[in-house]
């Protein structure tokens, strides 16, 4: 049985980092720290205070010159709208939200649901 709960979290988490930097993916990166900057991810002490918000500002710079598939970039916004989200900065999420909307294809793929169907 695998282990579940925080810790088996954050070495996810951690390997995603790992293996983000090694294949030199900066939105696969993002998205590893902004994972690493929620709550789930940080014990809940200090971490989750101070190198949490270094780790979600890091990302966010990323996203902001970074290029690379589509999906990724689009999971990191999202990842770093809910930490955003975490911390009580609305404005911020919803704007990463955006961003990530505004990558999104058009039309949406036929694998998608839709209110229409």
């Amino acid at each position: 049985s695998k282990s579940r709960g925080p810790a088996a979290f954050r070495e996810a988490v951690q390997r995603l980092l790992s293996r983000a930097e090694t294949d030199a993916a900066p939105a696969m990166i993002a998205a590893a720290l902004a994972l690493r900057a929620t709550r789930d991810a940080a014990d809940g002490g200090l971490r989750f205070g101070m190198g949490a918000d270094d780790d979600l500002v890091r990302a966010s710079v990323i996203l902001e010159s970074s290029d690379g598939p589509i999906i990724e970039r689009i999971s990191a916004h999202n990842s770093c709208a809910m930490a955003y989200a975490e911390r009580w900065l609305w404005e911020i999420a919803d704007g990463q939200y955006a961003l990530a909307m505004q990558l999104a294809p058009e039309p949406s793929p036929p694998w998608t649901l839709t209110a229409e169907r």
